[in-house]
């Protein structure tokens, strides 16, 4: 299940699209890459000269639903770029909140990014390529703020959790700076897996660039174990695998969470 702003597939434009009051509810959704994505803007297979800018994507309540058998359960992002030559500027995903919900993940249980991008083969049946393969992308200056994550099962065992970045650059020749995450308030959730909650203000994987990202102001209260013990925790400025990684990163914990270190 996908919402989005703006988009742009194969080619194109598009700037300034809205979308507001998204109310999603009830559901049972088995997945596969991914259960529900929420994007303020995103550009897939497309070459250059395509982009997202201005999208605003807010006032999301997602609640009592149940996401299983995906990789992901919930990805937000404030712009991503996948397979593309895009440039994804200035576009807001704010005001999420998510409760009650029962997520079973294979790697991550939600997935809270300000700018994302990765650059997978573009080539389908090794015979078609797609528009952007091997072109690099520029996610700039966009926004995730105000999420409320509360009373949710949230299970990964292998994995991780809960994964924010402000920003991530993932096997691409992409180039993602600027973007930002804040104002996020996770309570009172149950998470099983490895890795916890994992909190980077940029990330690299095998090949990228981050610059510039950052999370500020993120709050922690009553999260636990399924044995009700505290959740694994990880904060890190930057992690990178290949192309260093420049990035800023704070946050603002409540007096009641775990200490940082």
């Amino acid at each position: 299940m996908m919402f989005c702003g703006g988009e742009v597939m194969a080619g194109g434009a598009s700037s300034d699209d809205r979308f507001e009051g998204i109310v999603i509810e009830g559901n049972l959704v088995d997945g596969y890459t991914a259960g529900l994505q929420v994007l303020a803007a995103m550009d897939e297979r497309c070459g250059d000269g395509c982009g997202t800018a201005g999208s605003i994507v807010r006032q999301v309540y997602i609640k009592d639903n149940v996401w299983r058998n995906a990789a992901t359960g919930i990805v937000l992002s404030a712009g991503l770029s996948l397979v593309s030559a895009a440039t994804v500027a200035g576009n807001l995903l704010e005001d999420i909140v998510i409760e009650r919900e029962t997520i079973e993940a294979e790697e991550t249980g939600v997935a809270i990014f300000g700018g994302f991008a990765t650059n997978p083969s573009g080539i389908f049946l090794g015979v078609v390529i797609f528009p952007g393969n091997g072109l690099p992308a520029m996610v700039e200056a966009n926004i995730l703020q105000d999420v409320v994550l509360r009373d949710c099962s949230i299970s990964a065992p292998s994995g991780t959790g809960i994964i924010i970045s402000g920003g991530i650059s993932a096997d691409s020749e992409d180039v993602v700076m600027q973007n930002s995450v804040t104002d996020i308030f996770l309570e009172g959730n149950v998470v099983d897996s490895n890795y916890g909650v994992s909190l980077f203000g940029g990330l690299v994987v095998d090949e990228g660039e981050v610059r510039n990202c950052s999370i500020e102001n993120v709050e922690l209260l009553g999260n636990s174990n399924t044995d009700g013990g505290a959740v694994p925790e990880s904060h890190l400025d930057q992690i990178a695998i290949g192309t260093a990684s420049r990035t800023a990163f704070k946050t603002i914990m409540s007096p009641e969470s775990s200490s940082m270190g």
